[in-house]
């Protein structure tokens, strides 16, 4: 057996799992579709907490964060900047929802 980063390192031909693939794709799928009625940045890199500072401190409203529940439940989470309180919502009902909370018609 080889040593690898500290662990063992076996062949992939004695292991029943071959890949692994995370929900970026899901992300990249959502961002596609805002970019049609929103001018969207996608970070995709570092810490969620620190994407929440970066985000809030250049002044965007609402983070969209895509987590391993995602995939699962087909909904996001909205980050309101100015509360920091959080809201679960239906990827279908995302661009509705934006639009209603930058009108001002609900909030989280």
């Amino acid at each position: 057996m080889i040593k690898y980063r500290g662990r063992e390192k076996k062949r992939p031909s004695t292991i029943d799992i071959k890949a692994f693939v995370f929900f970026f794709v899901l992300a990249i799928n959502i961002k596609q579709e805002l970019e049609t009625e929103f001018t969207i940045e996608f970070n995709p890199n570092g810490s969620i907490g620190k994407r929440y500072l970066e985000s809030s401190t250049v002044g965007i409203p609402f983070v969209v964060t895509v987590d391993h529940k995602s995939l699962e439940k087909q909904d996001v989470t909205i980050r309101d900047r100015d509360t920091e309180k959080q809201i679960r919502v239906n990827i279908s009902e995302l661009a509705n929802t934006l639009h209603d909370l930058l009108k001002g018609k609900h909030s989280i």
